[in-house]
């Protein structure tokens, strides 16, 4: 059964995990170590920590990347108990959004993964465009909510839908200045939009992007650990 939080509370919360966010020296002093062992211990020791639970110096690829889905599930499960429940259904399928990958990549679905699974199920249609899928029940369930008739959601789904076009036309391996240009928009657009629902699901994207980046840097140093 749904809780029904406060929007308040929940923008309150937002503003403290926002004032806590990894900055740019963190990333830097980060993504300068090369090794997964040091990398993983400075994570841990700042913002980054919430995104952590279940990997160790002793996790393979493949650990981390189990753990890093769970860290995103229950982040995103934290939020939707802030906010009313109105909101609820559209952020359980931002929940899904870190299994996306997978199901692209996949196309078919292991039933023993009930994540995969649920969110196989969950998508309107044919699944031949998985994220085009999930980017219209996403969208099915913010109208749901009454979301298009808020100025603050169109300029965020715009901006979102900017940078989705122009990713897709880069080549593998040079978005993270486009991620980065991004997360400076979202940024701003906490700073700048009136405080409401569109700001927890700005706080979303932002959160997207930072689990992305330190997936990055912790699977590629295990990686090239696992295979020399």
């Amino acid at each position: 059964m749904s809780t029904d939080g406060d929007l308040d509370y929940a923008l309150a919360r937002i503003a403290a995990r926002r004032a806590r966010r990894a900055g740019p020296a963190t990333w830097r002093a980060l993504e300068s170590l090369r090794a997964f062992a040091p990398a993983l211990a400075a994570a841990r020791n700042g913002a980054l920590v919430h995104w952590l639970d279940g990997i160790d110096a002793h996790s393979d690829p493949h650990r981390i990347e189990a753990a890093l889905r769970a860290a995103w599930r229950a982040e995103v499960a934290a939020l939707a108990r802030w906010l009313p429940v109105r909101w609820q259904p559209a952020l359980a399928v931002c929940a899904g959004w870190i299994d996306l990958p997978r199901l692209r990549a996949s196309g078919a679905v292991d039933g023993a993964d009930g994540n995969l699974a649920r969110l196989h199920a969950s998508l309107p249609g044919g699944h031949g465009n998985p994220d085009a899928a999930w980017q219209a029940l996403l969208l099915a369930r913010l109208r749901e909510a009454g979301a298009l008739s808020d100025p603050a959601f169109a300029r965020l789904g715009h901006a979102l839908a900017v940078h989705r076009e122009r990713f897709a036309g880069l080549p593998p391996g040079n978005g993270w200045p486009l991620r980065g240009d991004l997360d400076n928009w979202l940024l701003g657009f906490l700073h700048s939009a009136p405080p409401g629902p569109a700001t927890a699901f700005a706080w979303v994207a932002l959160q997207a992007l930072e689990i992305e980046r330190l997936r990055g840097v912790l699977l590629s140093r295990a990686a090239r650990e696992a295979a020399a």
